[in-house]
């Protein structure tokens, strides 16, 4: 009988540790490269982090960063806020600020859990680069912020680590394209929210995000349009080789779009069908520039 009382309170107080902390209301979403991971946050264990978090996920800056360190089995780590395809703006910046250190002897670093990051010698340091604690860390309790955990998106936190490694860096750039929070949980449940996607290595910009707000990844496109735009309005000005002008300026822009798009053709069977429509298509409209034939019935 007392066997029998002690095995019920031990199993009391391991349900009580194992169970997680309050969680607040708003969930964190990041849509990534791999499929979208969906965070709860833990208010009464790290306020100030937690406060701070949502307050950089509503403005964006987590947009365009990435994992940018991953160690299976243990950490899969965010760079920093200045470590984004788009730099941040003044507001951005003056939003994030040092974070305190706030441990708690109520969570322990395990798998799925969210924990700031910080310099080796500074405690006092944390302020936006977090890990997603990949496996039980003990040694991490009480000298690093748990603020979290990773609610949904199981299967994209395994794809993600199934991505191969050189030293800590991922093969391929694990890219968060963007995030957001979801005040409620009916704005929650109104998400489509993505599972794990392939993740194809060794492709540039295999399975990137086809996210065409992202204009920093496309500055060299415009830059190419202007100049064709340009040598056509000289060719129109000169009132001169025009046909042979919008010839090139076809053959180049066409080629520089096959270029651009061709990455993010990986695993998208229509859009690679479109570029093949569209190269067809430009061949065929190649003979519109094909100089006139000479009227043999005139004298040259």
């Amino acid at each position: 009988m007392r066997l029998g009382i002690w095995a019920l309170a031990l199993a009391t107080v391991s349900a009580a540790t194992s169970t997680s902390p309050e969680k607040a209301v708003p969930r964190v979403i990041f849509h990534t490269v791999g499929g979208d991971l969906v965070f709860a946050l833990y208010p009464k264990v790290a306020p100030r982090t937690v406060e701070q978090f949502l307050t950089l996920n509503r403005h964006g800056v987590y947009d365009t960063g990435h994992f940018r360190r991953l160690e299976p089995g243990f950490v899969l780590q965010t760079g920093t806020a200045d470590d984004r395809t788009t730099p941040l703006d003044a507001l951005q910046r003056d939003l994030i600020k040092k974070l305190p250190g706030e441990y708690s002897s109520e969570v322990r670093h395990k798998r799925g859990v969210l924990s700031l990051a910080r310099p080796d010698d500074d405690p006092e340091g944390g302020e936006t680069s977090f890990s997603i604690v990949l496996g039980d860390a003990p040694h991490l309790d009480g000298k690093y912020t748990v603020f979290g955990e990773l609610e949904s998106g199981v299967d994209v936190l395994e794809a993600l680590e199934k991505v191969p490694v050189t030293n800590g860096k991922p093969a391929l750039r694990l890219t968060i394209s963007s995030a957001e929070v979801a005040e409620t949980p009916e704005a929650l449940q109104g998400k489509a929210l993505r599972h794990a996607l392939p993740l194809a290595v060794g492709f540039p910009g295999a399975q990137q995000p086809l996210s065409f707000s992202n204009w920093s990844a496309w500055t060299g496109l415009p830059v190419i349009f202007a100049l064709l735009g340009l040598t056509t309005l000289v060719a129109v000005l000169w009132g001169r080789g025009l046909r042979p002008v919008l010839f090139l300026d076809a053959l180049i822009g066409g080629f520089a779009l096959f270029l651009y798009l061709m990455p993010f053709s990986a695993g998208r069977s229509w859009l690679g069908g479109a570029i093949l429509l569209g190269v067809a298509a430009l061949f065929r409209a190649m003979s519109f520039f094909e100089s006139p034939p000479r009227n043999p019935s005139k004298a040259p």
